[in-house]
This record gives C-alpha cells, structure tokens and sequence, in this order.
C-alpha cells in the first residue's frame, strides 16, 4: 500500500475496504461508486476506457457504504448513484436525508431517451452538524479531463463546502474531490486503487496547492510525503 501526504490531503494507493477499517475519525464521506450499470449501458468509450472497474455490479459499492455506516460516527455520506438503479443505494444508506440532482447541461450519449442528469444521496450517519445552505439542484457542464467519470471541480466544490471537518473519498478517482478540499482549506483522505488515476489525483492536488485561494488559510507543508506501508 502506497501513501502520500500532500498539505492537508492524504492519499492512500489501495483498496478502500482494507484502508477505511485503519483510519481515525472524518466528519463526511462525499464520494463517486461504481455505479452497477456497465451491463445496462454496455460500456462508456470515454477517453478510451470501455468499461470502469468493479461496475459489473453494486457489490463494492454496497460494501464500502456498508463499512463507513460501521466506522463513521455522526457523519455525513454525500453519494453520487445512478437513476437506472436507485434501488440499490436506498437500501444500503439507513437515513437519506435528501436527494440531489446534478443537471449536465447537455444530454449525454445514447438512444432515445439521454440522461442529463446524476443522482446525488445525502445520508446522516448518527447525528451531525448540520448542513451548510445549498440547493437540492447543482447545474455544471461535465468534465472528464482526467477521468471518464471526473465530476467538474466547481460541482465538488459546492458539496464540499456544504460540510466541515475531515473529508473521506473512498473512490477518488483522479482526485477532483480533494482538489475541492485544498481549494476550501478542508482535511482530505482519499484511496484509489487505479496507480494511474492516484497518480493523476496527486498531481492534480499539488498542483492546487501550489496556487491557493486567497483568504483560506493553507498548511504549511505542501509537498508530496511517498511512504509505503
């Protein structure tokens, strides 16, 4: 397992069931699942990759909402799912708070009826501190730069800054989640288990951290830490 300690963001290079169990307290989990769908949609063909991993079916997806409901304590769990399979999501997450909707702006690839939009969960984990104020309905044209599901930074950015404290990706992907993090001066542990998309996801946080807002106050340490554990 390879780990990188990039500012306030720590990255794991592993499988998400096998880290979580390791990790100490975080305040939300805001994530993007295999959605179960590669047999429904028979394959993306976006950026050269057919398919997405372990999206034959919901299984990881369900075990790792299954094990941030064990290991959380008065979190939140903000969750990107499918509309082609909604059933799956609501019953693994005990308290759906609200539903959101992400609006693409433009109608995706397919047959007659083009999806437009993504589904987003929020789910409470005990009690926690409340949300920020938002809307239930996000409008940002996709982007997928680094990544076939990449979600637009901005998009990542409104939903961190509805929460505070630590942030958990389980499914970081090429790591817009903790650029939106580094970009709100929030604390990031992402895992990823694609060497490629990991090393994207530290370039990519580096590189926000090498350019930070103005006002958010930064850590002082900003370069990669490489350990192997």
């Amino acid at each position: 397992m390879r780990k990188e300690i990039i500012g306030d963001c720590t990255l794991y290079l592993g499988d998400c069931l096998e880290v979580m169990p390791t990790l100490g307290k975080v305040d939300a989990v805001v994530t993007d699942p295999p959605y179960g769908t590669e047999e429904i949609v028979r394959g993306y063909r976006r950026g050269g990759v057919d398919t997405i991993k372990n999206d034959k079916d919901f299984t990881v997806s369900e075990a790792m909402l299954n094990e941030a409901q064990r290991v959380l304590h008065d979190a939140w769990i903000i969750s990107f799912f499918s509309g082609k399979r909604p059933k799956e999501i609501i019953a693994c997450l005990d308290d759906i708070y609200e539903v959101a909707v992400w609006d693409k702006l433009q109608m995706g690839l397919g047959g007659d009826f083009r999806s437009q939009t993504e589904l987003i969960a929020l789910a409470r984990v005990g009690k926690p501190a409340p949300l920020g104020k938002g809307s239930t309905v996000f409008r940002f044209t996709r982007d997928a730069s680094g990544h076939p599901h990449q979600k637009p930074l901005l998009l990542m950015v409104s939903l961190v800054g509805l929460l505070k404290g630590t942030i958990l990706d389980p499914f970081m992907g090429s790591g817009t989640t903790g650029v939106a993090c580094a970009k709100l001066g929030r604390k990031f542990i992402g895992i990823e288990m694609e060497e490629k998309y990991f090393d994207i996801a530290c370039k990519r946080i580096e590189a926000q951290y090498r350019k930070p807002d103005l006002f958010i106050e930064q850590p002082d340490v900003i370069l990669p830490q490489e350990q192997f554990i």
